[in-house]
């Protein structure tokens, strides 16, 4: 082949090339481009930028974008390769084409060199790649909008699932506590069938609440250590009630040279052999289910080997590959009245991957099933298996200081409660602003501190608390509803001592208090509440009374005045989450939502809690279209437990006899509001529980309707630690009471 037409076919090769090829010489001058530099920068021909400068090119073409950065692009590149740098690649976008849109681009620079390895140019190759560039953010957009609508399905799963067990739990409680000797046999069988019947309906939604855990990747797995033998006999027991009657055999068999002791999360321990021995049961007749625990190592690793085997219907070959999918129940018509979802195999197959092991089943159709699963084994600590050992009970000093934090009076009311089953009368404050406040009037051994508070929130309240050289030491807890994996770290690494999760558990609080209060506590202790539970407050099947005190360190007075101040102040906290919505505030919106979630979780309302939750989620993944429909539902059903809830403590008040008072009894009452009140907005000690008792008190007695009403007005505000709107109101009533007289 001739030298000119080897140069012709590479020229044909060039310029049908849909890359941008570009040649430069040692001065940076343009040697050679393709068509395709020229149909993309608007350049007329190849003449009108050969043997010319970058500079140049940018004068004459430089109104053009893609030109412009074309150029910059390129000097850039030119300086480098000349310095010495060899092959250079990179992506990058230009403004190009006739829609002018942004396109990308793939760029390699290589550099020419001479016979002597001298630079003598730059060769630069722009390859297209815009449309994978825009099919891989498709299929992102699509993979984002998938894992969108799951995310959303396992909420309403999870939302669901504890709205309907809340009820259930409730059913089976109270079946439990009924009368069933005067019940005839068929009374007695149908009892029993609901009974049944509503275990098993409880078994279903707690398969679809781990489900949508497991889904929205919120399972975690929590390792202890834990004795296996002690797991399988519990196992055991509770299977060989569950088949008593039936002919059926149950066996567990646990080889020798099982580790006493495993280091492993042991509910899911306990949720993957039940499980198998439950689907076990469920599908066998008669014959036995047999449990064979054992230990194997393969591939140089050590597992438990749990086998379960049964005489049941078995499986048919086909299905075998579809067993561990998702709502999957085979052979309807044969296994006709065998109840559930078909995700506990499911569920199983799940946990066993996610704690990196494996599950095998073997089967012949009408003769038996086997599932085999490995677990990894890692040996525990017998020493250090939980048993929950209370901390002897912590009576503090009678001088001891504690500020509790929070924007919430409801939470503050039940801190309090808490507090002085421990001899603690503890200060508040509402706002990280009036907290700074109080600690620069007063010393405190010990401050309790909220998370989500507007405008000042825990964190940054705390780290302007720090900068005080007499607080850089104190110990400071935070408490918060926020209870997910990695507050822990966040409140610590914030400079805080540590964390209480809302509802207050009281053996936690203990074990903070013995640690962080200072020595030498007083051995008296507190003296027990006698105010007893109303009956309708007990018979109110929206609030869990016994959890609600539970909350609040069994404090019976603590608590029904934490259901008088919720009562009195949760209306603007509702109204709040409406008004930050149609506004949408999201961030607002989300800190009134996480604040509700804790105070109905603290009362006992467990279901609120529950709704408020959901909302917070959809408000912090930016699920904005979850709040605009569920929100009107959440708050009309919050202020109907309000309303409810308020009706019987109020019918509760009315029961009882009131005194009638004159103008000499309320004016004295009004200047012992005002004289506590002062006490209490100085931070004074003892000055709130003035103003209980004043409150209380005031309560015993009535005046005219106005005045009745104009009281209670200021014993709400006293309950609420509003001092400052108390002291407004008492001041305004002694005023018009003297321009009377």
């Amino acid at each position: 082949m001739t030298s000119c037409r080897h140069e012709q076919y590479l020229n044909m090769l060039l310029e049908s090339s849909v890359d941008i090829i570009i040649l430069f010489d040692r001065n940076g001058y343009i040697a050679y481009c393709s068509n395709s530099f020229l149909s993309m920068a608007g350049i007329p021909t190849a003449a009108a930028v050969k043997d010319t400068s970058l500079k140049e090119i940018y004068e004459r073409y430089g109104y053009d974008e893609f030109v412009a950065e074309f150029v910059t692009h390129a000097i850039q590149r030119f300086s480098k390769v000349k310095s010495g740098e060899r092959l250079l690649v990179d992506d990058s976008m230009f403004h190009a084409g006739g829609d002018r849109k942004r396109r990308f681009f793939t760029v390699q620079t290589t550099p020419l060199l001479d016979q002597s390895d001298a630079f003598d140019g730059m060769m630069v190759v722009y390859h297209d790649i815009t449309e994978l560039v825009r099919a891989q953010k498709q299929a992102e957009e699509a993979q984002r909008q998938a894992e969108a609508a799951n995310q959303s399905k396992s909420r309403f799963l999870a939302s669901m699932s504890h709205e309907i067990r809340t009820p259930m739990n409730a059913i089976l409680g109270m079946g439990e506590l009924m009368r069933t000797d005067n019940f005839d046999e068929l009374q007695k069988r149908y009892f029993s069938d609901i009974q049944k019947m509503s275990r098993t309906l409880l078994e279903i939604i707690n398969d679809i609440l781990d489900f949508s855990k497991i889904e929205a990747g919120k399972l975690e797995l929590v390792p202890v250590h834990f004795s296996l033998l002690a797991l399988l006999d519990h196992i055991y027991s509770l299977t060989s009630f569950t088949i008593k009657g039936q002919p059926l055999e149950f066996k567990i068999d646990a080889a020798k040279g099982l580790p006493e002791t495993l280091y492993s999360d042991e509910t899911r321990w306990r949720q993957i052999i039940t499980n198998l021995v439950s689907n076990a049961v469920k599908y066998t007749r008669r014959g036995y289910v047999r449990v064979l625990v054992d230990r194997v190592c393969k591939d140089g690793k050590d597992y438990i080997k749990i086998m379960v085997t049964d005489t049941g219907i078995g499986i048919k070959p086909e299905d075998l590959p579809k067993l561990f999918g998702l709502f999957q129940q085979f052979d309807q018509e044969k296994n006709k009245g065998i109840v559930g979802t078909g995700l506990g195999l499911s569920i199983t197959k799940r946990l066993v991957d996610m704690m990196g092991g494996e599950i095998a089943v073997e089967s012949e159709y009408g003769k038996g099933t086997a599932f085999t699963v490995l677990l990894p084994l890692i040996e525990g600590n017998s020493a250090e298996i939980q048993t929950r050992q209370n901390t002897p009970k912590f009576i503090a000093s009678a001088d001891a200081q504690v500020l509790v934090v929070d924007d919430n009076a409801t939470n503050l009311t039940v801190a309090l409660g808490f507090l002085e089953t421990h001899n603690i009368r503890a200060d508040t404050a509402m706002s990280g602003r009036e907290a700074l406040e109080k600690l620069r009037c007063k010393r405190y051994d010990l401050i309790f501190m909220d998370h989500m508070m507007p405008e000042m929130d825990g964190v940054e309240t705390v780290k302007r608390i720090r900068a005080l050289d007499e607080y850089r030491e104190t110990p400071i807890i935070a408490l918060s509803a926020n209870a997910v994996r990695g507050m822990g770290e966040l409140f610590i690494n914030a400079g805080m001592n540590g964390f209480i999760s809302k509802p207050i558990d009281g053996e936690q609080l203990n074990r903070v208090l013995s640690r962080w209060l200072p020595t030498g506590a007083s051995s008296a202790t507190p003296a027990e509440s006698d105010h007893e539970i109303p009956e309708a407050l007990l018979r109110f099947s929206e609030l869990d009374v016994t959890k609600g005190i539970s909350y609040i360190g069994n404090n019976a007075a603590s608590y029904l005045k934490a259901l008088h101040t919720f009562c009195t102040t949760a209306g603007a906290s509702i109204a709040g989450v409406s008004a930050f919505l149609s506004a949408e505030n999201w961030e607002d919106y989300r800190i009134k939502v996480h604040g509700l979630k804790g105070v109905f979780a603290s009362i006992g309302a467990d279901t609120l809690s529950q709704q408020a939750r959901f909302l917070e989620s959809a408000a912090k993944t930016g699920n904005y279209a979850v709040c605009r429909a569920e929100t009107e539902a959440f708050c009309k059903e919050a202020f109907r437990f309000k309303d409810a809830l308020t009706e019987i403590l109020s019918s509760q008040q009315k029961g009882s006899a009131k005194r009638k008072g004159d103008r000499k009894t309320l004016a004295e009452l009004l200047r012992r509001f005002q004289e506590y009140g002062n006490g209490a907005a100085r931070g004074m000690i003892g000055m709130s529980d003035k103003l209980d008792e004043l409150s209380a008190e005031a309560e015993t007695i009535t005046f005219d309707a106005d005045a009745d009403r104009r009281l209670q007005d200021i014993c709400l505000s006293a309950l609420s630690f509003d001092y400052a709107g108390m002291l407004e109101k008492t001041d305004k009533f002694i005023a018009q009471m003297a321009a009377v007289e």
